[in-house]
């Protein structure tokens, strides 16, 4: 079933999925946050964890603002081919959805850390969470500027993409 997930999102992408802003926003994450870290989890164990619900959804956020990001120096030639995607539609919420989905990703470390899913060390993840601020008030100020969003502000959220995901995953090893 993960895989079946990740698979649909893949081929409907630029399909059905291209069609709807919303399911553009989201399908990054479906396609790797629920399939990579829920699949890999019940293939290693045979069950899925609490502990892996809450990695998936922290990668789910942080993989849609990969994609969200990304669309911004592609909005003329998205909008060229027909996509239908937030920052087409309104860049303004955009950034705002930008900002929204750090927020989630890292209410999730604090819930899977209060939920006793992950370890206190999950926190360890909230360690790039400065960086994400970098990230999503310099895409509102190029946004509100009405300028392209900076190569650094791009390497920034790559960096919180990457980076998250991975000291959050070495607490839960250190944790064993």
């Amino acid at each position: 079933p993960f895989g079946a997930v990740g698979l649909l999102t893949l081929l409907l992408y630029s399909g059905p999925i291209g069609r709807y802003r919303s399911l553009v926003l989201i399908a990054p994450g479906l396609g790797f946050g629920v399939p990579m870290v829920g699949g890999v989890s019940y293939l290693l164990s045979g069950y899925v964890t609490s502990a892996s619900v809450w990695m998936s959804l922290l990668v789910f956020f942080l993989v849609n603002n990969l994609l969200l990001l990304n669309q911004f120096p592609d909005r003329e030639p998205d909008r060229a081919v027909g996509r239908n995607n937030w920052v087409i539609a309104s860049p303004r919420r955009a950034a705002h959805i930008h900002s929204l989905f750090y927020v989630l990703a890292y209410l999730v470390l604090v819930l899977g850390v209060w939920s006793e899913a992950l370890p206190i060390w999950g926190l360890l993840g909230a360690v790039t969470a400065p960086v994400a601020v970098i990230a999503a008030r310099d895409t509102q100020r190029a946004v509100a500027n009405r300028a392209p969003i900076s190569h650094a502000t791009l390497g920034q959220n790559v960096l919180v993409v990457l980076a998250t995901p991975l000291f959050t995953s070495l607490a839960l090893l250190m944790s064993c």
